[in-house]
Parts: structure tokens; C-alpha cells; sequence
């Protein structure tokens, strides 16, 4: 069986650059390369624009209760965070420690607060 697969004419026998060219839109100029550019700029594009849409005044608005909340549990050693979960907020461990290493990095402002957020 798969000798006979092997003689199957490929696109009714189409010489290489015509199955490219179908392969790409039917434009016998185009190459793999501009398929693979376009590729990533059909989703590019709106990731970028919504990338610069949510960090347009990050921090402009003052912090929000559960925000505020969030780096009251994040500023504590882990050792703490791990304390306060067994008490309440045992869902938001992860996300405590995750806060607790950016705000080592980056702050307690409202915009290192947020980033995480909108890099997600």
C-alpha cells in the first residue's frame, strides 16, 4: 500500500512553485517567509494595540479595595503569606507570592500592582 501512495500525483503533478504559490494565496511571487510575517501580524497587531491601551495611565487611579488588600498580604515574608492562608484567602496563595516577588522588584505602586494584570 504504500508504494501505491508514493506514485499519487501530487495537485494533478503541479510543478513545486505552483503548489508554493497555491499554498500562500494563489500569488506565485509570494514566498513562505511573507506567509509566516503575516502570520504573526494577525495576531500582533491586536495584542500590541491592547498592550498600549491597558498601560495608557496605569496608575492614574488611586488603588481599589482589593488592591490595597493585595499588597497588605504581599508585603509580608512568605513565611507570613503562607500563615494568612491558613486562616482565609487560601485561594490567592499563588497569587500573593506572585505579587510578593514583583513587588520585591518593582514596588508597591499602583502601576507595579497592575502590571502583572495586564501582562497577563
Amino acid at each position: 500500500m504504500i508504494e501505491r501512495l508514493g506514485r499519487l500525483p501530487v495537485r494533478g503533478g503541479e510543478p513545486a512553485r505552483q503548489r508554493e504559490a497555491h499554498a500562500h494565496g494563489g500569488e506565485p511571487g509570494r514566498t513562505a517567509a511573507g506567509g509566516r510575517l503575516l502570520a504573526w501580524l494577525v495576531p500582533g497587531v491586536p495584542v500590541a494595540l491592547a498592550l498600549a491601551a491597558n498601560l495608557y495611565h496605569l496608575g492614574v487611579p488611586s488603588l481599589w479595595r482589593d488592591e490595597a488588600y493585595t499588597i497588605e498580604a504581599a508585603r509580608r515574608p512568605p513565611g507570613q503569606i503562607f500563615a494568612l492562608l491558613q486562616h482565609s484567602d487560601a485561594v490567592h496563595g499563588a497569587y500573593y507570592l506572585c505579587m510578593h516577588a514583583v513587588m520585591s522588584l518593582l514596588g508597591r505602586s499602583a502601576t507595579a500592582v497592575r502590571l502583572p494584570s495586564v501582562l497577563a
